[in-house]
């Protein structure tokens, strides 16, 4: 089941990674063209803000339909 959250814990030292069936992140509706890019920033605790540029791409056929 699918919820939204505030944050996430990532282990010290450690890695979180983010991918489809566990922790990651989605946009409803249409941002801009495949191949474009979103910026996104990630906030720590203890650590400067990270930032990156995620590649979007057209949705292809997925086993949960998104409504």
């Amino acid at each position: 089941r699918m919820r939204g959250v505030d944050m996430l814990a990532v282990p010290a030292n450690g890695r979180l990674d983010l991918k489809s069936g566990g922790p990651h992140g989605m946009a409803i509706g249409q941002l801009t063209v495949d191949g474009s890019s979103v910026p996104l920033t990630f906030r720590f605790e203890r650590h400067e803000p990270i930032y990156v540029s995620a590649r979007l791409n057209t949705p292809g056929k997925s086993i949960m339909e998104h409504q």
